[in-house]
């Protein structure tokens, strides 16, 4: 088994384990961290909407989205399945 199978290199100390049990970028996200992660919403053209004065209009991620996600200390990186990066922060404590 590589480390990744195992949740050995980078998994001590980040607090992952014990919020899934599948180690980081395998299984299922946790929805507290799906949460943090959004995108944003598209028409049939596939042009972004604006909510506000060049603000886009925003989307929770689902979580049959996610292809690949790992947890940092101050954020959530979530790669979809149709090849897009997000990043969602954490609140600061």
């Amino acid at each position: 088994m590589s480390e990744n199978q195992t949740g050995g290199a980078g998994a001590a100390g980040s607090g992952a384990a014990a919020v899934t049990t599948a180690p980081e970028g395998q299984g299922r996200i946790p929805t507290a961290l799906l949460k943090l992660v959004q995108r944003p919403v598209t028409n049939r053209e596939g042009k972004v909407v604006e909510e506000r004065k060049g603000e886009p209009k925003l989307r929770s991620i689902k979580a049959d989205e996610v292809l690949s996600w790992k947890e940092y200390s101050d954020r959530v990186v979530v790669v979809t399945t149709d090849g897009q990066k997000f990043v969602g922060a954490k609140e600061s404590r």
